[in-house]
């Protein structure tokens, strides 16, 4: 048991990396859907590449949804609105008819006993009212629609079905009256009639107020008869049977077997998806997923050592690949539920912009590459998809190759949208041989993806703050001269300042040779010896006349104070919010090494005494990258060229050998990702950078 607790606690962080990648592949698992897939590839307008097919069991041809959609699409447009009679209708126009004339006849009273209407009143009710109810019959056989938002704008000629209790009569709409229009046919039916006894302005009035609607449009029972109408469209055309040949190999998936083998690959993922073959299915997404996740810890364990030593990294990449697989899992079921939903509109390309701004462009592609080998599980058509994805990816990457600034990813956008278009456009052409099929809301996907892929911005800024990394872009801000720290540097060290500048010229071209990060070393490189502001004229480079503060201290006293600027900058930066990458150069700019003046001149006051080095020795730690240990080497030189009587080639060539080998001597660089061969380069451009800056011509060799 010791032993294991012993194993567990000397490799904790090696197990806590496993256990990541471990917890990840769950998790994506888990997202996966768990009905099994068709285990043929095809294309519509390619050759079936795969043996034979034959029909292993009977199952209906599925139409194509586009076809569905045509078919619902019509019905749609043919189905006849339905309008409701209203039976009881007439009888209370009738009615209502009968009073409004009574009244005009016989006035409030006539109908008492005591007042009994003439015998010429009741001659005129009669003649009156024969001629209006006969009115009445004919408008309300005909029908008095009721105009509403539905039927005030509908063509006379649109056909309607008008239901009366359990009857329907197919009329034309324009066969109805509207109110205006009955009371137009009653004064005109009154202006024909020759019946002298009739006064046909009190019929007039009187029928006037008294019609009312009695056909009315019945939404209820229109919505009601037109799903039934579209949930009758059959979802299949004809059969194939046990044992029929579906297509031969080499044969080309045109537009009729194309719908065939979308009908049995649906059948097959179907009966796939059933409870026994359950624990196949996640057996095999568990080995394609652990395979993929596998490659990349492969390929961090042996080409980038930098990031699987830190936790926090790792961490990053996972949860790249974590969310893309997320978002692309949501999609996939929306896309089920709604179909104008496509999984194209997740920002795919988000993994490696995002992991560019952090890390180099082979890491991006390389986790992008596994994302989309991982999400390809989850798209309709993975081929395609994977494709699609690869060829944008790859786009978006060289688009910010060098990202300096934010416009940047706005070209990278609209990259994203041409490109997506494109490679679309194109296998959508050789799989019809037309542009007429083509689902053009895909190109509104596609402008989608791209638009979202400008997340990257507040994500950027957002993982800058979880992880503590930094983007280009936060580099260059930081290597502003105008940043409130670096100008408070040129006011009060106005030497130190340029010394920083000459280093980050030195340092700049020399990582930038051996593959290291030129924004990190120009950044590290300007605020390297900020700690130089609290105590400017203790160091040389600031001193503007002869009087040197150090000849009234002692070697100690003055030892401590050129020690205790890299003390001073550490503070001063962390108050300024400074990334731990640029306080790092702070750090280890002078690694462990020696004030070395005072250290002799010590030994020289105390010959006889044995001296503690410790005392004159700056607190560390050593250089630790490539980025950190060409800087060392470039403050080194920068600082040591300037005491130099005669710059000539060999003077300033035995100065950058010198001042290196005492540093590789000393063990200065142990802690660093740093080669031999990396150090010959950096010799080599420390010198060219050197003669340039004080204008040393090279000599040629003797013409014999």
């Amino acid at each position: 048991m010791k032993k294991i607790f012993s194993f567990i606690s000397e490799r904790h962080e090696s197990i806590f990396k496993i256990a990541l990648f471990v917890f990840t592949i769950t998790f994506i698992v888990f997202l996966f859907p768990k009905e099994g897939k068709f285990k043929f590839e095809y294309q519509k307008g390619l050759p079936w590449s795969h043996a034979d097919l034959i029909a292993p069991f009977p199952f209906a041809i599925n139409k194509a949804s586009d076809e569905i959609i045509v078919e619902q699409s019509n019905i749609r447009l043919s189905a006849t609105d339905h309008f409701r009679r209203d039976a009881s209708a007439y009888n209370k126009a009738l009615e209502k008819f009968k009073d409004e004339l009574s009244r005009k006849i016989y006035g409030n009273n006539g109908g008492n006993e005591n007042n009994a209407p003439k015998r010429r009143q009741v001659d005129k009710f009669n003649a009156d009212y024969l001629v209006g109810a006969d009115l009445l019959r004919k408008l309300y056989e005909t029908g008095i629609v009721q105009v509403s938002g539905k039927t005030e704008n509908m063509h006379p000629a649109t056909p309607i079905i008008i239901l009366t209790n359990s009857l329907a009569e197919d009329v034309l709409f324009g066969d109805l009256y509207t109110v205006t229009q009955a009371q137009e046919f009653i004064v005109d039916s009154l202006n024909r009639l020759r019946n002298s006894r009739v006064l046909k302005t009190r019929v007039s009035q009187c029928l006037e107020s008294s019609i009312v609607q009695n056909v009315k449009y019945d939404e209820e029972i229109t919505i009601k008869i037109l799903e039934k109408a579209i949930d009758k469209v059959s979802l299949s055309r004809g059969m194939v049977k046990k044992g029929e040949l579906i297509i031969s190999k080499g044969e080309v998936v045109d537009e009729e077997k194309f719908l065939v083998l979308e009908s049995i690959r649906t059948e097959i993922e179907d009966e796939l998806g059933s409870a026994e073959s359950y624990r196949y299915i996640l057996l095999g997404q568990i080995i394609l997923v652990s395979l993929a996740m596998s490659i990349l810890g492969l390929y961090l364990v042996i080409y980038r050592k930098d990031i699987t030593r830190d936790t926090s990294k790792v961490v990053f990449l996972l949860l790249l690949i974590v969310l893309i697989v997320l978002a692309t899992a949501m999609l996939s079921k929306l896309e089920l539920v709604f179909d104008s939903i496509s999984i194209y509109v997740v920002p795919f390309c988000l993994v490696p912009i995002i992991t560019r701004a952090f890390f180099d462009s082979v890491l991006a592609f390389f986790l992008y590459i596994v994302t989309i080998m991982i999400t390809g599980f989850l798209a309709p058509n993975g081929f395609e998809f994977v494709f699609v994805q690869l060829v944008t990816g790859m786009i978006a990457i060289f688009s910010i190759v060098h990202l300096r600034a934010r416009s940047q990813l706005f070209i990278a956008s609209g990259l994203i949208i041409v490109v997506y278009s494109l490679v679309y456009f194109g296998i959508n052409v050789i799989q019809e041989g037309s542009v007429k099929s083509i689902s053009w809301i895909n190109f509104v996907w596609f402008a989608g993806s791209g638009l979202l892929s400008l997340l990257a911005t507040p994500f950027i800024y957002l993982f800058e703050k979880i992880f503590g990394f930094m983007s280009d872009v936060t580099l260059m801000e930081l290597s502003d001269t105008n940043n409130k720290l670096l100008r408070r540097l040129a006011e009060q060290a106005p030497g130190t300042f340029q010394h920083s500048m000459q280093v980050a010229n030195l340092a700049e071209p020399a990582v930038h040779e051996i593959g290291g990060s030129t924004l990190l070393v120009r950044a590290g490189a300007y605020y390297h010896d900020i700690g130089k502001i609290m105590n400017p004229m203790y160091f040389i480079e600031n001193q503007t006349s002869d009087v040197n503060p150090h000849d009234e201290l002692t070697s100690e006293e003055s030892s401590k104070i050129i020690i205790d600027h890299v003390i001073d900058g550490i503070e001063l930066a962390r108050k300024a919010n400074l990334p731990d990458q640029i306080i790092d150069f702070i750090r280890t700019h002078h690694g462990t090494t020696t004030t070395e003046y005072f250290y002799r001149k010590y030994k020289q006051d105390h010959p006889e005494e044995e001296v503690d080095a410790d005392m004159f020795r700056y607190h560390g730690p050593k250089p630790y990258s490539k980025e950190t240990s060409v800087l060392m080497m470039a403050d080194s030189v920068e600082a040591a060229s300037k005491s130099l009587s005669n710059h000539s080639e060999e003077s300033i060539a035995n100065l950058v050998d010198g001042i290196i080998e005492n540093h590789i001597s000393d063990e200065q660089f142990s802690n660093a990702d740093i080669t031999f061969q990396d150090i010959t380069i950096i010799k080599k451009m420390f010198k060219k950078k050197l003669m340039s800056i004080y204008h040393v011509r090279i000599s040629y060799p003797d013409k014999n």
